[in-house]
C-alpha cells in the first residue's frame, strides 16, 4: 500500500488581521504557510496576495497575508496595515 509522498517542506497555520474596505471591520483570517527554499520564492517584495472570505460582508478579497493590506485599498490608510 502506498502512503504518498513525503516532503520536506514544512506547513504551519497561522492567523493575521486585514480591516474589511466595505464594512470597516477588523477581520481575522487563517492561512496555512508552507515553509518554500529562498530560490523558489517568486512572491513580490511584500508577500503573497491570498483571495480570503470575509466573514464581514460575505465577500472576497484578495489580502496580503504578511502585511494584511487589502488589494486597491488605500495607502496612506493607517489602520489598514496588520494588527496582528
Amino acid at each position: 500500500m502506498e502512503h504518498g509522498h513525503k516532503s520536506n517542506r514544512s506547513q504551519q497555520m497561522t492567523s493575521f488581521t486585514y480591516r474589511c474596505p466595505n464594512t470597516g471591520e477588523m477581520v481575522r483570517a487563517f492561512v496555512v504557510i508552507e515553509e518554500i527554499p529562498e530560490r523558489f520564492n517568486f512572491e513580490p517584495e511584500d508577500g503573497p496576495y491570498e483571495s480570503m472570505y470575509c466573514e464581514m460582508c460575505r465577500q472576497a478579497h484578495i489580502v496580503n497575508i504578511k502585511t494584511g493590506k487589502v488589494l486597491g485599498e488605500d495607502e496612506d490608510d493607517p489602520e489598514a496595515v496588520n494588527s496582528g
